[in-house]
């Protein structure tokens, strides 16, 4: 049997399809099934949604290391003052069992081998990521993605709060207003998802 796609002309359809028809078809052609259709502005959610997912995978292992580190620290702090608590005369007198600092050295060795781990598959997330982010045509619209995803620029200008530093935000440092960033940014992560196919998840 003959298809028929979707925008042929009905009575053309009906009279070429007699032309070519048995004596066993059926009286009329079929008739073309429409399949749902998704609106070009919610196709362009998804990519974009994708692309930010993509794109933000080196700040959240970047997160994921810092807070293991932070881990780290405490537990190698909580070791020099766990097995040692002062008595009343001014001593010293064994407060832990061996057994139990020796647990908290291995999570603490635990928890560096996650972190030389995460360090590594931070390592390939940036180069992968980079290499993508070169595929969009405009340098500008680049130079907007690496600041924001492979830098973690902020995009206000402002005062570190643990240092006092001031850090220039991407506004201030590309010069645009924050419209014009936006809009910047807008536009790249629909090229990025234009011209990236493939974008693969590091977690």
């Amino acid at each position: 049997m003959q298809d028929y796609v979707l925008g042929t002309n009905w009575k053309a359809a009906k009279i070429e399809f007699w032309k070519s028809g048995t004596p066993d078809a059926p009286r009329t052609p079929p008739r073309p099934t429409r399949m749902p259709q998704i609106e070009l502005s919610e196709r362009k959610r998804v990519d974009i949604l994708t692309a930010k997912e993509y794109l933000n995978q080196a700040y959240e292992i970047d997160r994921e290391i810092n807070m293991t580190l932070v881990k780290v620290d405490k537990l190698r702090n909580s070791l020099y003052g766990k097995g040692q608590q002062l008595d009343d005369v001014g001593g010293s007198k064994f407060s832990c069992s061996s057994d139990h600092i020796g647990d908290t050295v291995a999570l603490v060795i635990d928890y560096e081998n996650k972190a030389n781990e995460l360090i590594d598959k931070l390592i390939r997330a940036r180069i992968e990521i980079e290499k993508a982010i070169q595929l969009v045509p405009d340098s500008v619209q680049r130079e907007v993605l690496e600041r924001r995803y492979l830098l973690f620029q902020p995009w206000d200008s402002g005062y570190d709060k643990a240092t006092g530093e001031y850090k220039k935000g991407i506004y201030e440092t590309m010069h645009f207003s924050r419209r014009q960033i936006f809009y910047l940014h807008g536009e790249a992560l629909k090229n990025f998802a234009l011209n990236c196919i493939e974008l693969h998840s590091y977690k």
